[in-house]
């Protein structure tokens, strides 16, 4: 029998809000009426609704006036389904985890070897058929107790998927790496699948969608260095790329470093709650000033997004020319790019993070974006053909390997152990995206 069998099941509960919220929608309808078409059907078509407008646009843009129209729902009619929008959003990520945990439990319980049950797990999320799922961003969009609720079904999954990667290291397929990086590293890269193609502008067709969980698969789980190579160590700091000289005396530079302030600080309460999980309010408290100084300096939350957006590729542009400076090697280019975009996301300055909410940004500023992105992507991928052909990395979708790798950032602030170092946690995700999580021959 394999390890993976021995893997106990965590229970997926139903908790006691969705009966408490059952009662609040039939008293919801006595009042309102009655649609004249209702159903499971009609509730699944509306929940996929609610998870393609969250990975594509977040949260906060799932509005009642208009997430019935396309399932043919009137906005009268939803309130037989959800109290208010919240409540919509809190069933899709709900059945997000429902659907995330019935398809590890079908993986695991296939028989077949751990790592092998991993590339199952991801091929099932990911198959172009499958029904669409919520990624499990913008949680604080949410008020606290459905947060809680979405909270405790996650962390099931992570527990469940953390005994997996324990069992397939005890059987010797999977490589002795930190089990609980390991898992949310999985999860991370499932999340951003959901919500890349608005930024990378890839057709999701069949064929399409085919070619990128391949890539997925093997990039996870074989890393990207070639046999018998080790790449090295990254020694830079994303604190000493990031440092300047300031003038205090130079009123230019002064106001200067103010707007940066508040746009690292912007940058990294996204990065832990999501674009709609912020306000203002909650920036102008992080830096210890008014909301007035905010406006002194950006227009409004959109300004400041779409400001946080240029910072955050000026720093990615800066990172990845660092990496493509440093060596002459293609695989210590990648190891480097790599561990300085980890050592980003964890630090108190940290650029924004890619996430859903592209396309609430005005067309040209989505245009510059999704440019900026593809030639970073391009660069990137260019390192990736160069160590294929000269056998310090696999053989490999070098055009797809630095989009799957950016998606081991996403949401880095939110699930990594805080006992570890940012260069430690950085070391760690490095080693996972060079090596993979297969034990190597």
């Amino acid at each position: 029998m394999q390890a993976a069998a021995k893997v106990a099941k965590l229970p997926f509960c139903s908790h006691k809000r969705d009966m408490q919220s059952a009662a609040k929608l039939q008293k919801n309808t006595v009042k309102r009426g009655r649609p004249a078409t209702r159903g499971p059907r009609q509730h699944r078509e509306l929940l996929d609704a609610v998870a393609r407008k969250i990975n594509s646009d977040g949260a906060g843009s799932v509005v009642l006036s208009e997430i019935g129209g396309p399932v043919g729902l009137s906005r009268s009619s939803l309130y037989y389904y959800c109290t208010d929008a919240a409540d919509l959003v809190h069933q899709a990520y709900m059945s997000a985890c429902r659907q995330l945990a019935q398809d590890l439990a079908k993986a695991c319980d296939s028989g077949v070897r751990e790592d092998i049950q991993i590339e199952t797990l991801i091929r099932q999320v990911l198959r172009f058929e499958h029904e669409p799922i919520s990624a499990l961003n913008d949680l604080e969009f949410l008020p606290a107790e459905m947060q809680t609720d979405v909270r405790a079904a996650s962390d099931q999954i992570t527990q469940r998927l953390t005994q997996l990667v324990l069992a397939g290291q005890a059987s010797g397929t999977l490589r002795p790496v930190d089990a609980a990086t390991c898992a949310s590293l999985i999860l991370n890269v499932l999340s951003w699948a959901l919500i890349s193609l608005p930024w990378l502008e890839r057709r999701d067709d069949a064929q399409g969608r085919a070619r990128y969980v391949e890539a997925v698969c093997d990039i996870l789980l074989n890393g990207v260095a070639g046999p018998n190579r080790t790449a090295a160590r990254c020694t830079l700091r994303y604190d000493d790329l990031m440092k300047r000289e300031i003038n205090a005396f130079n009123r230019s530079q002064t106001a200067e470093l103010k707007s940066e302030q508040i746009l690292a600080a912007a940058s990294r309460l996204f990065n832990l709650k999501g674009l709609d999980g912020v306000r203002l309010d909650d920036v102008s408290a992080e830096i210890g000033a008014s909301k007035g100084a905010i406006y002194h300096h950006f227009k409004d939350k959109g300004d400041l997004i779409e400001r946080c957006y240029d910072r955050a590729f000026d720093i990615y542009d800066l990172i990845m020319a660092t990496g493509m400076e440093a060596t002459s090697e293609a695989l210590d280019r990648i190891v480097i790019v790599t561990h300085l975009n980890a050592q980003a996301q964890l630090d108190q300055n940290a650029p924004l993070a890619l996430q859903p909410g592209l396309g609430k940004l005005a067309g040209a500023k989505r245009a510059e974006l999704n440019r900026r992105a593809r030639k970073l992507g391009d660069i990137g991928g260019g390192s990736f053909r160069e160590g294929i052909l000269n056998g310090s990395c696999r053989n490999l979708d070098a055009e797809y390997a630095p989009e799957i790798i950016a998606g081991y950032f996403l949401g880095l602030p939110r699930w990594t152990n805080t006992s570890g170092s940012q260069v430690e946690i950085a070391d760690a995700v490095t080693d996972i995206a060079v090596y993979g999580l297969r034990a190597r021959t």
